[in-house]
């Protein structure tokens, strides 16, 4: 990986300000391009031949050879082989030319241009020097290193120093005269890159106020239209590349034995022999062959795939279809995959108008969104996974699929809003949604029976889909048979069978084996098959793109650097444009592109404003990265700032013990069990029948209640059997909060066995060094303004004091945040409830006779180790007077929901006058219908090369229109005013929110979790990331805190919690939903019972309870037990020990530090 080149320094007497440019007259331009094309300059033809010039390359070839073979000789390798590797190099290693420039004196690009005009290709001339001197500097480096030696020895025992051994010496005489073998060979130390982010400016703010205007303008035209080439040639790069990929629709590769790699003409299965009967195809549709299984299984194959498509690559088909000069015959022969693709797809006479650079920018962006999009590989693994789903309900669930194909037809012509349409808009939404897949499947289980008889419930059909994937995974290159089937999936049904033969007949050919699942030549035949099965199924949106594609007359934003920003401007190549002159610090000409990498402030000072672009970047917290992205209609700037990363330790520790699957299965058991019975109470629902019989009129319980069979009974015996019932769902309730935390704690086990015994084997198979000691905690004081984790900090006394206040932030999708407002006295209350409820709670079966029950005696063992030893109902006996106070009820939250910012950004308005203008306007009207028209013909459904060019030409017809209308004036201008709006409204929301919690700084304990980052919920923003946490960190602390069971335990009785049930009637049957915004507490013998609020809001608790957690870590040493994923019994004494310290301390004490 190349290191970004650093600037140089200018001299002490530079000036500040660089000079302004200036235009080149055309007697200088034509000279410049005249010494450009002939190759020699007037310096170089005068005093430097070219017998000179090919002294200082062999010069500096001879340094770099040398330094090779000590390199080697210091090794102890063999000279043989270092000779054939420098003999088989493709290219001169980078620096040679430049280096022999400077060492010579030359002036910049003199040997470059001789080397240009020369027959002789740059590679030969290494290899023309290491055939004639390798030997012989190989004699003289040989001799050099044993003399280096008899020196060292020598020298080492006149100073009485212990001998050193001969490889010790000559590796010390190896590391003074290496460089660059040493860059190479040597270990890479550790360096903390540099976090890049970016900030917005006004274009016309950060121009130099004292740039000419002829100057302006033509910076403004140059810009305008290198924006505008650059998003063409985008958007024919990504259609060059789907033309490529579409090959594989009708072609495939084929491997002779001299492994010779070409492109051979062929068909894959018809649609029509891998889905049933009643779903056959009219067309006659062919899908994508597969990889021949010689191509698939042959190493030499399988080397030259992992090419395909890479960043290499991608310049090879750049060079190939948009370079000035084509490519060249020697990188087709070292690439026969892209060879064999010319063949089929020959370039056409497309050049675009972009300097070498910016094309350059943009193939390598290009190049990291195709990664970005395939090598993760969960886009292909999910494509695998729908496609065996699709296929398993056509064939297991026919009527349901018909009713939903019906359905589809009937929503293009009208729109239904019957019970059946609710239900089959509820079947399409679980497609996309996994909250909603789970009530449907809840919906089914509760009717007890599919929705037809025929059909499989969609919980079992999905149980299938994962027995197909693993029997293609386990039997990879094998003919898969019943027996097979059998012994892989237990108590499969017949026609199950049947349906999983006929998909691997035809899928198994496809998948990719287990070492090429990464390899893009080995996915592509199985992508453009599922993509051409899908859309066949009416299951279009399930299939993937191929590739990234920027839309036909979109524009995208242009990134610019030093060297780009002088090839637009400053050079010399392009036809009808003048050229500046621009000048570094010391008042010095920049002669070249390389020359402007190394002087980026002064190219960019030519023409902005330095000062005021790191003051705007400074006002972000960031470092001006000499980067900058220009958008369309050069209204709008970003800036590229480097953000120093800070990172925090993060020390985790953890017994490791022997577990037994079998309790984890048998819990499981049993949490079923017990979800079944409450199930069946609540349907029985005997507390309201029996509260419907209460007679009103019998004030003193004598009169009789009716009965439905006849019989009388009083409200007394109804009183105790409502209570009887209410006693019996609670023991339902409590089992299942006990069953939820025994799970929890043995999953945790598990996991920590199974990385156990991952680290052992890594560690077994390589040497690890000892982990690092773990870093000191750093001490937060009052006024401090940081953004850390809270197991890395501790607090300072002053922000320990009654008057501080402490909030608690829960983060979210639908509501972005809300945040919980605490202060000492109410966390010092949670720690005596967690006191009462988890250390005094099996008191009750202790003997009563053996406690002291003297107040003294109760006082001490509270904060003392004896604490299990006090009688909870004497020292909590005003619990129950006082539930209503302050402390139990849940404090008002502050909450901000994706809409609030959605509308107080301006966003929400700028949409809607978009949407006003496409019906009021008659170019918004023009853009509405091609809009409509594109959509009918999406570029991403050809098939075929030639397809892409006819929908190309169908999007291109209003192109100009298009840009018109999105990228006008007025439109860029708002999007100016909507980034400063955005930015002022946002550091208000962040104020008014820490102004809730307390005037003065508080304290925020942020969760790590619940960003909604890649969130499949939709219609909602995505406003997550911790943004709004950094922006709290400039003016208070923020702590990031570990949200594990925050929204599953009460903060009141440190129990479980679960999410209340509802009844819902639905076709005359009932059904259980549950509630998942509110959570209930089942602890009888809990606060909330007393008061009757068992039901609380969800995020509201989870907001204060992450605050809890957050303040105990930083304060105590560790969070609450129920809030510590790292829990262990001895952890929960020491919590004890430390709480108990830190109620006891006094007013000028010290809180525990850990």
């Amino acid at each position: 990986m190349r290191s970004r080149k650093k600037q140089k320094a200018p001299s002490i007497n530079a000036s500040p300000v660089n000079p302004l440019p200036t235009w080149v007259n055309s007697s200088k331009s034509a000279k410049r391009k005249a010494d450009n094309i002939s190759g020699d300059t007037a310096e170089a033809s005068v005093n430097h031949t070219a017998t000179k010039i090919e002294q200082a390359l062999e010069t500096e070839m001879r340094s770099r050879l040398t330094k090779k073979i000590k390199a080697c000789l210091t090794k102890g390798d063999k000279l043989a082989d270092l000779k054939k590797e420098c003999l088989a190099m493709a290219r001169i290693e980078r620096g040679t030319v430049s280096n022999a420039e400077i060492s010579a004196g030359f002036q910049l690009n003199t040997i470059t241009n001789y080397l240009k005009n020369h027959s002789k290709a740059n590679i030969d001339f290494w290899r023309d020097f290491v055939k004639s001197h390798f030997d012989t500097i190989a004699k003289e480096a040989q001799a050099s290193i044993e003399s280096s030696a008899e020196r060292a020895a020598a020298s080492s025992s006149t100073s009485a120093q212990p001998k050193p051994s001969t490889s010790a010496s000559s590796q010390a005489s190896a590391s003074s005269t290496t460089s660059t073998q040493a860059t190479i060979s040597a270990p890479k130390a550790i360096v903390h890159q540099d976090t890049i982010r970016t900030c917005s400016a006004n274009f016309n703010s950060i121009i130099r106020a004292d740039l000419p205007l002829d100057i302006r303008d033509m910076l403004n035209a140059t810009l305008s239209r290198t924006l505008e080439h650059a998003s063409e040639y985008a958007t024919s790069l990504g259609l060059q590349v789907l033309k490529l990929l579409l090959i594989f629709n009708n072609s495939t590769f084929n491997i002779d034995k001299n492994d010779s790699i070409t492109l051979v003409n062929a068909q894959g299965f018809h649609i029509n022999d891998l889905v049933p009967e009643q779903f056959h195809v009219e067309e006659d549709k062919q899908v994508a062959p597969p990889l021949p299984k010689q191509c698939a299984d042959s190493k030499a194959f399988s080397k030259e795939a992992k090419k395909l498509l890479s960043f290499q690559h991608m310049g090879l088909i750049h060079s190939t279809y948009f370079g000035a000069r084509g490519i060249a015959a020697q990188s087709l022969k070292a690439n026969p995959i892209h060879n064999a693709l010319i063949t089929i797809l020959p370039r056409e006479n497309v050049q675009p108008d972009l300097e070498n650079f910016v094309m350059k920018t943009v193939v390598q962006t290009y190049s990291t969104n195709f990664d970005n999009m395939w090598n993760n590989n969960k886009v292909f693994t999910k494509l695998f996974n729908k496609l065996l789903l699709v296929l398993l309900r056509h064939y297991l669930a026919p009527n349901r699929e018909k009713k939903r194909r019906k359905y589809i037809e009937e929503m293009k012509e009208k729109r239904t809003k019957s019970e059946d349409g609710v239900v089959m808009r509820l079947e399409l939404m679980a497609d996309e949604s996994s909250k909603v897949e789970e009530e449907v499947l809840q919906a089914e289980d509760d009717e007890c029976k599919p929705v037809d008889d025929s059909d499989k419930s969609r919980r079992h059909i999905n149980v299938l889909t994962s027995m197909l994937r693993n029997v293609i995974y386990q039997n990879y290159g094998n003919t898969v048979t019943e027996k097979i089937i059998k012994s892989t999936c237990k108590d499969i049904a017949q026609d199950e069978i049947d349906a999983f033969l006929k998909i691997l007949d035809r899928i198994m050919p496809y998948v990719p084996s287990k070492q090429n699942w990464f390899s893009t030549a080995h996915k592509i035949p199985f992508v453009l098959m599922a993509n051409q099965v899908l859309s066949s199924l009416q299951y279009s949106k399930f299939a993937v793109q191929l590739c990234p594609l920027t839309p036909v007359g979109d524009l995208n934003a242009l990134k610019m650097d030093s060297r780009s920003l002088f090839a637009i401007l400053c050079s010399t190549h392009s036809k009808n444009r003048r050229a500046l002159e621009v000048y570094d610090f010391d008042g010095r000409p920049i002669p070249s592109g390389d020359a402007a990498l190394e002087q980026k402030d002064a190219m960019f000072g030519s023409f902005f404003d330095l000062n005021k672009v790191k003051q705007i970047c400074q006002s972000y917290g960031l470092r001006f990265h000499q980067h900058l992205v220009f958008c369309p209609g050069l209204k709008v700037v970003r800036i590229t700032g480097a953000m120093i990363k800070h990172p925090v330790p993060c020390n985790c520790d953890g017994s490791l013990k022997k577990l037994l699957k079998a309790d984890l299965a048998a819990t499981d058991r049993e949490r079923d069990q017990l979800l079944k019975d409450r199930r069946e109470f609540r349907k029985l629902n005997q507390i309201k029948s029996y509260k419907s019989q209460w007679n009103k009129g019998d004030k003193d319980g004598n009169k009789a209640g009716s009965k439905t069979s006849g019989e009388t009974i009083s409200n007394n015996e109804l009183y105790w059997l409502i209570e009887k019932e209410k006693e019996k769902r609670d023991k339902i309730n409590m089992a299942l909060g006990n069953n939820k935390e025994k799970l929890s704690s043995l999953r945790r086990e598990l996991y920590l066995v199974g990385r156990y015994l991952r680290e052992a084997k890594a560690t077994k198979a390589s040497k690890k060094p000892p982990a690092p000691p773990p870093e000191l905690k750093t001490c937060i004081k009052k006024g401090d303004s940081c953004f850390l984790k809270a197991e890395s900090t501790t607090l300072d006394e002053s922000l320990l004091d009654q008057d501080c206040c402490y909030g608690g932030t829960d983060n979210g999708v639908v509501t972005f945040t809300e945040t919980s407002k605490f202060d000492l006295a109410q966390f010092q209350r949670h720690l005596k409830l967690y006191n009462k409820f988890q250390c005094l709670e099996t008191l009750e079966d202790n003997d009563p006779n053996s406690l002291d029950t003297n107040p003294d005696a109760i006082d001490a063992d509270f904060h003392g180790q004896n604490v299990a030893a006090v009688d909870s109902k004497e020292t909590y006996a005003k619990d129950r007077e006082g539930a209503k106070s302050k402390h139990v009820l849940l404090p008002r939250t502050f909450k901000i929901t994706s809409k609030h910012i959605d509308r107080g950004s301006g966003q929400q308005k700028r949409r809607l006058q978009l949407e006003k203008k496409k019906k009021s306007t008659d170019l918004g009207r023009q853009i509405a219908t091609f809009e409509a028209t594109k959509s009918q013909n999406p570029i991403f459904g050809a098939t075929t090369p030639a397809e892409v060019d006819q929908l190309r030409s169908v999007h291109e017809s209003h192109k100009q229109q298009h840009r018109d209308f999105y990228y006008s004036n007025s439109r860029c201008r708002g999007t100016q005013r909507y980034e400063y709006q955005r930015r002022r409204f946002i550091d208000r929301l962040c104020a008014d929110e820490r102004r809730h919690i307390s005037n003065n700084s508080p304290v925020l304990f942020v969760g790590d979790r619940g960003y909604g980052i890649n969130s499949r919920i939709k219609g909602h923003m995505r406003c997550g990331g911790a943004w709004k946490a950094r922006i709290h960190g400039r003016y208070c602390p923020v702590l990031i805190t570990n949200e594990h069971n925050t929204s599953q335990t009460c903060v009141f009785c440190f129990h479980k919690t679960s999410h209340p049930l509802k009844l819902v009637n639905k076709k005359n049957k009932q059904y259980l939903r549950c509630v998942n915004g509110t959570t209930v507490c089942t602890n009888p013998q809990c606060l909330l019972r007393a008061i009757g609020e068992t039901h609380k809001a969800r995020d509201s608790l989870s907001a204060l309870a992450i605050g809890l957690a957050g303040l105990s870590t930083a304060t105590i040493g560790q969070p609450i037990p129920q809030f510590d994923p790292n829990i262990s019994a001895s952890k929960t004494e020491a919590f004890k020990a430390a709480a108990s310290d830190f109620l006891m301390r006094n007013s000028a004490g010290h809180a525990p530090r850990v």
